[in-house]
């Protein structure tokens, strides 16, 4: 029989939280962490036939985020709104992703520049209005800009052919109705289209060392097409056309582009 002291096992305080990390991102996003892709897709919305489209077989849920494997890429429904968003990619940096592409919805500040429902934008600069109560007051000083990935916003800008995705500024806004009230402002700063997530997620991205850049596709036109008015039959037609396109043209950037 041995006998003698014996020191329990233990571990060190790195090796622990990375346990905690793994951990918390099981949980969140239904998927290990270890399994996540090099390159992640991001969602706020997601459809079945869009999940069909991109060949993801199933989402395992998580408590706030969804997640799935497709040949190429992993992908994240992420919920709408700038911190879900952004917290997907924090939450990511832990993982070996190291590229991400946001793939959302926005809405034209007008349709003055020949653009309608359903063209697919990838911004190459981004204003930050996500701050509910600074929108509140009026303020657009306080505005910082954040950028995608240079060679990787390029590269998807000629993933489908020229001119097919439009380069355009975009601004991240904390509320939909107030984007409404500040239009002038808006204009004025040349701002030409307006989502939820993509400030949060190029800011993100920089933060941690990973690429991002985004491709959206126009569901709205500020006043003239207003997101809570239903769509004519034609222009719904177009939209679903428009979403069908943009992850094609994902799927197949990815495969030729960005994988192993």
């Amino acid at each position: 029989m041995e006998t003698g002291n014996r020191r329990p096992h233990t571990i060190s305080r790195a090796a622990a939280r990375r346990i905690r990390i793994m951990d918390a991102f099981e949980t969140l996003f239904g998927m290990k962490q270890a399994h996540v892709k090099k390159t992640c897709v991001l969602l706020p919305l997601l459809s079945k036939d869009i999940l069909k489209r991109i060949g993801v077989h199933r989402l395992s849920r998580g408590r706030i985020y969804s997640a799935g494997d497709s040949a190429h890429f992993t992908l994240v429904r992420t919920g709408v709104g700038p911190a879900l968003a952004g917290d997907a990619v924090l939450y990511l940096a832990d993982t070996q992703c190291r590229t991400i592409i946001l793939c959302g919805s926005c809405g034209l500040v007008d349709s003055s520049r020949g653009l309608q429902i359903g063209a697919l934008l990838s911004p190459r600069r981004c204003y930050a209005a996500e701050s509910f109560t600074r929108l509140l007051e009026g303020d657009a000083r306080g505005w910082k800009v954040y950028y995608p990935d240079e060679k990787l916003h390029e590269q998807l800008l000629n993933a489908a052919g020229a001119g097919d995705i439009k380069g355009a500024t975009c601004l991240s806004v904390g509320s939909l109705k107030l984007q409404d009230a500040m239009l002038d402002t808006i204009r004025k700063k040349a701002i030409q289209a307006v989502d939820m997530e993509c400030a949060s997620v190029f800011a993100a991205a920089a933060h941690t060392g990973l690429r991002a850049a985004a491709l959206l596709y126009v569901t709205d036109i500020i006043r003239e097409k207003p997101f809570h008015a239903a769509l004519s039959r034609e222009d719904a037609a177009i939209l679903t056309s428009s979403m069908e396109n943009a992850v094609r043209i994902l799927c197949e950037f990815i495969e030729k582009k960005l994988s192993d």
